[in-house]
């Protein structure tokens, strides 16, 4: 699994973006930070621009998965940024999908 910008939240209190659930139980049944623990066997790649809105939360997402590959950039949450950072996410697809 390899994300660039992933737009995560630590709980549905912190969520943002209007639309992003239906509400406090679909924010439960799609909790990335609860649920970290079921990849704990897939290769996983963080990707996320340092001015992004969701460059902490991203942070936190990479910090709850101990084997997580991650990439920091200068960027926000933006077509510059994610063309930046594809080769390296692309690579990474392409090793784990090797592997």
């Amino acid at each position: 699994m390899a994300v660039a910008s992933p737009a995560v939240w630590p709980s549905f209190a912190d969520v943002w973006v209007g639309d992003a659930f239906d509400g406090a139980g679909d924010y439960a049944r799609n909790d990335v930070f609860a649920g970290a623990s079921r990849l704990d066997r897939t290769p996983v790649w963080v990707g996320c621009g340092r001015s992004d809105p969701f460059y902490g939360d991203a942070r936190r997402f990479a910090a709850a998965l101990p084997a997580a590959h991650t990439h920091w950039a200068e960027g926000g949450h933006d077509a510059c940024l994610w063309r930046l950072i594809a080769p390296q996410q692309v690579a990474f697809a392409v090793a784990a999908l090797r592997a």
